[in-house]
């Protein structure tokens, strides 16, 4: 059982773990769809074909993890919705409706009722690139040149999942760690 932490660093958004030549190289991706609650199912069953698509995407050798998660801590995003409220150019009854749904929801947040749901994937690849030759590229720019290709790869797999999820409000980009 392997039971030590191992090394990681973080270039161009992707996460590292090992050594460049021979490790493995990560993105993860924040997926955000809008609730679906009341959607026609017939729509839930594109969605679900669309993610399908996406998932297709992985190529031979790479890995998919699936963090969902929810998160009631809405603090700081209401604490800028009032301040808008409270300093923004707006008519009375704007502000009157604002400020109800200030309290409101900060009184949601403060039982536990008002919940965020959160998904990120994250693809991971065993890295293969070529040895390094003294020769050609100087060690920098070959480890660049590597570093490259997989972000470019999962860079592509992003903007058709983005495209994807577009149609159902909903988006995918890169996570920056």
């Amino acid at each position: 059982m392997n039971v030590h932490i191992p090394d990681c660093y973080s270039v161009d958004d992707l996460l590292i773990f090992g050594d460049i030549t021979h490790g493995v190289i990560c993105q993860g991706i924040e997926v955000s769809i809008p609730d679906q609650s009341n959607v026609e199912g017939e729509v839930l069953g594109t969605l679900e074909s669309d993610l399908r698509t996406f998932l297709a995407n992985l190529q031979e050798g790479e890995r998919l993890q699936v963090q969902f998660y929810k998160n009631a801590d809405y603090q700081r995003e209401l604490e800028r919705f009032q301040k808008i409220t409270e300093k923004g150019a707006m008519c009375r009854f704007s502000r009157r409706q604002r400020t109800e749904r200030y309290e409101r929801y900060a009184e949601r947040v403060a039982v536990g009722r008002l919940i965020q749901s959160n998904l990120r994937f994250y693809i991971s690849s065993k890295i293969r690139a070529a040895k390094f030759n003294k020769g050609g590229l100087s060690k920098r720019a070959h480890y660049e040149r590597t570093v490259s290709a997989y972000k470019q790869s999962f860079d592509q797999r992003i903007q058709i999942g983005d495209q994807l999820l577009k149609s159902y409000g909903g988006a995918m980009k890169a996570l920056k760690p």
